[in-house]
């Protein structure tokens, strides 16, 4: 449209969903293909977003999450694709994993930073491109931030990990699947373990779990603000919150049967499967807040984008 590249990311993150859209209720595959119709969205996107083999991962969030991030992912790879000759030397900032190294053979790929712990975050290259500098240094954790109210923090801004990779894997390829000419890579943050622990000692890390992660999810997914009393007291003020992901949790009828019935189920946890057919585990995740979780992560961690080619 002739747009500078500044200015058509300034009018791209302008765009937003009809938030008026009735979102589907429960797992219900025909209630889904509705709201995707309602939204407007082409049949190759609809078939994509609808793939059976992520209906699982589909279901830990909201028909319109996956809409605007399937759309964010296109508009980035075509906004690659339109100013690809000023971002040529750039592209080497990502640096490869170990020659030989293989993401899907069930094996968590662990860089070796003594006294760091690995998280993970799937993302696309074109996404976090000013994350770093020409030089491949860290310099701006802007575009790792959530756009909206989330599992763990009623307010955006928020970054958003996984310790099993596993998940992060996963999540790789439905983007994938979902935008296949986009270029998908996995975002390794190492964080120092001693820090952590600072933090803990503190009350400043803290760990979601039982009734409490319920309740918490179910707040701040609707966009509820901290409070001076209840749950928001005790967690709210953490710059890092870690516990279970969520699964059709947007919906009030599973909502209020995790609480009546106190049950914690692959209903409502996501849950991965283990490669020697023992009980799954419940997947995980760490949240690091807007403000002092971004300070913390720019002075105790250590990122690195691994190519994955393999989806």
């Amino acid at each position: 449209m002739g747009f500078s590249e500044e200015k058509a990311e300034t009018v791209w993150n302008l765009w937003e969903l009809d938030t008026d859209q009735k979102e589907p209720s429960g797992d219900s595959d025909e209630e889904w293909r509705r709201s995707l119709d309602a939204y407007g969205i082409k049949q190759q996107l609809k078939d994509a977003i609808m793939d059976p083999e992520f209906s699982y991962l589909r279901l830990s969030q909201s028909c319109r999450h996956w809409i605007k991030d399937t759309m964010d992912i296109h508009y980035k790879s075509a906004q690659r694709r339109m100013f690809d000759s000023e971002r040529a030397s750039s592209t080497q900032i990502f640096a490869k994993p170990t020659e030989g190294k293989k993401f899907s053979d069930g094996i968590e790929y662990r860089p070796r930073y003594p006294g760091f712990f690995p998280v993970y975050m799937a993302v696309d290259e074109d996404r976090i491109h000013h994350v770093f500098d020409g030089e491949g240094n860290l310099d701006n954790l802007d575009q790792l931030r959530t756009t909206h109210p989330s599992d763990f923090s009623g307010s955006p801004g928020c970054f958003y990990f996984t310790p099993q990779f596993k998940l992060a894997e996963l999540h790789a390829r439905y983007a994938n699947r979902r935008a296949p000419t986009a270029s998908i890579a996995v975002l390794s943050v190492c964080v120092s373990w001693e820090e952590l622990m600072r933090l803990s000692d503190i009350g400043k890390a803290c760990s979601l779990s039982g009734p409490d992660w319920g309740g918490y999810v179910w707040g701040c997914r609707n966009g509820l603000t901290p409070r001076p009393t209840g749950l928001f007291s005790k967690y709210g003020k953490a710059t890092m919150l870690h516990g279970w992901v969520p699964r059709n949790l947007d919906s009030w009828r599973e909502y209020a049967r995790m609480v009546i019935e106190n049950e914690f189920t692959s209903n409502n946890v996501h849950m991965l499967n283990q490669p020697n057919g023992s009980s799954d585990w419940k997947a995980r995740q760490w949240m690091f807040s807007a403000s002092e979780g971004a300070q913390f992560l720019k002075e105790h961690a250590k990122f690195r984008v691994l190519k994955y080619e393999d989806l």
